[in-house]
């Protein structure tokens, strides 16, 4: 493959993303998806140190079966955290519903959705990869 070793990866500064729960903290890297490596724990050091052995075992294993481990995005990308959508008023209405359900705020519940969908897709594609080796 590319000759990188498991230490090189571990050395990498991978972005960490969270959400603070009643339970404790979930948190992933944004670069492998929040289905692929992620952790669970009371505090969010503990959840960090659990993530952090669940990206050793994820990379040695891309490794071991040689597929392309993701490195973090390139620092000189800067992205707001905004973008505006235009929706119908239909989903717009159902989508505030379900949020409000849900008991959180239609912002929380789409940025919910989106990463949800998105660690679906990386999976997906990981997985076709798998089946091809």
């Amino acid at each position: 493959m590319n000759g990188k070793t498991i230490d090189y990866y571990l050395n990498l500064n991978y972005p960490v993303a969270f959400v603070h729960t009643d339970d404790g903290y979930e948190v992933w890297h944004p670069d492998f998806g929040r289905a692929a490596v992620s952790g669970f724990e009371k505090t969010l050091n503990k959840a960090i140190k659990v993530l952090n052995e669940a990206r050793a075992v994820f990379i040695e294993y891309l490794l071991e079966k040689g597929i392309e481990v993701p490195e973090p995005a390139a620092d000189d990308e800067v992205f707001s955290g905004r973008f505006v959508v235009r929706v119908p008023k239909d989903l717009h209405a159902r989508l505030a519903k379900e949020a409000h359900r849900n008991g959180v705020s239609l912002n929380s519940y789409i940025i919910h959705l989106l990463s949800e969908k998105s660690a679906t897709e990386r999976v997906t594609r990981r997985a076709g990869q798998l089946q091809e080796n």
